[in-house]
Formats: C-alpha cells, sequence, structure tokens
C-alpha cells in the first residue's frame, strides 16, 4: 500500500479507538500516523528509509521486506520498551503499527503475522492500483463523515 492510504487508515484507527479512550487526539493520532510508516522502514523505497538511509538498508539486508517489520512482533516489543514511559504514545505506536500491517495483509504479497513463522495473509489489492486509490478515497471519505458528524 501506498503512504497516503497507511496515513488515512491510521488516522481513522486512530478516531475510532479514541471513541473508547480519553488520550490526547491531536497528539495520539500524530504518533499513530508517524506510527503507521515505520513497518516500511525494510524497503529503501519508502519515505521513512529515504530520511533514515542507514537504518533502512541494514533492516532491508537483515530481514528483507515485510519480514521481522511487517509482523506482530515487532511493535509487541515496542510496546513493551515504551509503555513505562508512556502509556498514550506506546498505544498509539501500536494502533498506527498494527493499521500498516491490517492493510499490507490485503495486498496479494500479504505479511507474515507471525514472522519467522512463514504464514501468510494476502488479499487482492495491488500496491498503486486503482482498487487502492479507491481505498483511500473511501478512508478520506470516511474520515470527513465522522468529524462532520461529531
Amino acid at each position: 500500500m501506498l503512504f497516503l492510504t497507511h496515513i488515512l487508515f491510521a488516522i481513522l484507527s486512530s478516531v475510532v479507538f479514541l471513541k473508547f479512550q480519553s488520550y490526547n487526539q491531536l497528539f495520539f493520532i500524530v504518533i499513530a500516523s508517524v506510527s503507521s510508516a515505520v513497518p516500511d522502514i525494510d524497503t529503501m523505497k519508502s519515505k521513512i528509509s529515504r530520511r533514515l538511509p542507514v537504518f533502512g538498508f541494514a533492516s532491508w539486508l537483515l530481514f528483507g521486506h515485510r519480514g521481522l517489520f511487517h509482523s506482530l512482533l515487532f511493535p509487541a516489543v515496542l510496546f513493551i520498551i515504551v509503555f513505562p514511559f508512556s502509556e498514550l504514545a506506546a498505544t498509539a505506536m501500536a494502533v498506527g503499527y498494527i493499521s500498516h500491517l491490517m492493510l499490507d495483509a490485503l495486498t496479494p504479497k500479504g505479511i507474515a503475522f507471525f514472522y519467522p513463522i512463514p504464514v501468510k495473509v494476502k488479499g487482492p489489492i495491488k500496491t498503486g492500483s486503482l482498487l487502492e486509490k479507491l481505498l483511500a478515497f473511501l478512508l478520506l471519505i470516511a474520515l470527513v463523515v465522522y468529524y462532520l458528524s461529531a
């Protein structure tokens, strides 16, 4: 999936999650949105790895694209590390990160949620396709409807 689709879904996931929590909304949404870009550190084509090329190259070299960083293991460890310092930040990071994984599971390449176990969840939406653009548009519409009805 493309960067914009991940950001839109992270924001939508955040606002839905925040209906049940009393965290600072702006802070939560910003952290979740940034965190939704982190899994793609393992590909040199992503926005995040272009900003952090040494880390991007190292993660790609060690784990390959859609390896460790596209599993539930990495956000779980991140959550455990960050939670003692900030429950809000840890939770927002988990929401954003997992939103990325959910979308990438909809692509034909899929992801292995329980890496290194190689069982993948795959879907029909090709990255950058018309179907993905339609999904991004629907996410945007859902956000607009949410905020207009709030």
